[in-house]
């Protein structure tokens, strides 16, 4: 009798312990969905959600740590370098990318880089700054055509300080009112959408992607108006890519980034289509997100906080490669 008692006593735990985790669950999901932060919906500083969210602050922060890896690193390099990739001035020989490139340190020294680098000269146009800046998305929302073509140093630069812009940060992914996810940049939905892909209603799972996926990208710039154009039409592979460019892009006027003064051959620079390589590879096929293993979650303080320190996945002891490490060093 007692045996039995002991028994029942234990399932009836054992379900209290279900329903309040499910409480708990949808407790958590409601106080997501309703959270308001107070800040004003046109927010682009970045230092304005630093009170509110302390934790993630503080993560988004810790990018300003340079490190030196065997996969481009943080510090400010030049690509050049006899142990980087020495012979990209030979291969970009007439195009603005062999005055200067240098390693990318990531989103929290995208304006600082953007206006130190050789590059950006008096004939650079407002598109150079589409994935740098917080105040694009409203600069765009305000000017329209004349963002994407406006002179880089004398308009649109200054517009941007004179905003009291970030480098890329908080408001490009999140709506500051309630923190959900969001796109910014016109042109991924544009792309998108020009696949025919619904962008009216994605899930949580399809934001994780979207939000990196509107930047890290391969694009062009169109040669009417020089607005920032993603070659998806036809795919997101890279013979589709090609076809686009063979075809649509050629029809609108665009038929190349530069000619290549060695070779006389018309030439295009594949930018960084990490988004297209995810979505048609394994990971992004088996529904993983960029945030999964870039942005993994992390317990502070006993509470599940996503990092924004975006994780140098190339070394094992990071807890973000665990998916891909063999059985026995994951559960061994």
């Amino acid at each position: 009798m007692a045996r039995n008692f002991r028994w029942a006593f234990l399932l009836l735990a054992a379900v209290m312990l279900i329903i309040t985790g499910c409480s708990s669950s949808e407790d958590e999901a409601t106080s997501a969905s309703e959270l308001k932060t107070g800040l004003s919906k046109d927010e682009i500083s970045n230092e304005a959600f630093k009170d509110l969210f302390p934790l993630q602050y503080d993560s988004y922060k810790q990018n300003e740590k340079m490190e030196d890896t065997k996969y481009s690193g943080s510090v400010k390099r030049s690509k050049f370098d006899h142990d980087k990739e020495p012979y990209l001035p030979v291969l970009f020989n007439g195009y603005g990318f062999a005055t200067e490139y240098n390693e990318d340190r990531g989103h929290i020294y995208a304006n600082e880089d953007v206006r130190a680098i050789a590059r950006i000269t008096d004939k650079s146009i407002g598109s150079c700054l589409t994935c740098k800046s917080t105040a694009v998305p409203h600069m765009i929302e305000e000017m329209g055509d004349d963002y994407w073509g406006g002179n880089f140093n004398k308009d649109i630069w200054l517009k941007a300080e004179a905003m009291g812009h970030s480098p890329i940060g908080c408001s490009d992914c999140h709506d500051p009112q309630t923190m959900d996810l969001r796109v910014t940049r016109p042109s991924f939905i544009k792309g998108m959408e020009s696949q025919g892909i619904d962008m009216s209603n994605p899930t949580k799972n399809d934001m994780r992607n979207y939000v990196c996926g509107q930047c890290h990208v391969e694009y062009y710039f169109a040669a009417d108006n020089g607005e920032v154009t993603y070659p998806w039409a036809n795919g997101f592979e890279s013979e589709d890519m090609y076809e686009y460019y063979e075809t649509t892009a050629k029809e609108q006027g665009f038929e190349k980034d530069w000619v290549h003064n060695v070779s006389g051959t018309p030439m295009l620079k594949a930018q960084h289509p990490d988004f297209e390589t995810h979505i048609e590879g394994p990971h992004g096929e088996a529904g993983v997100t960029c945030s999964d293993c870039h942005m993994p979650y992390d317990r502070v303080d006993g509470k599940k906080e996503n990092q924004l320190t975006l994780v140098d996945i190339s070394t094992e002891d990071d807890g973000s490669v665990m998916c891909n490490l063999p059985y026995e060093q994951r559960y061994g």
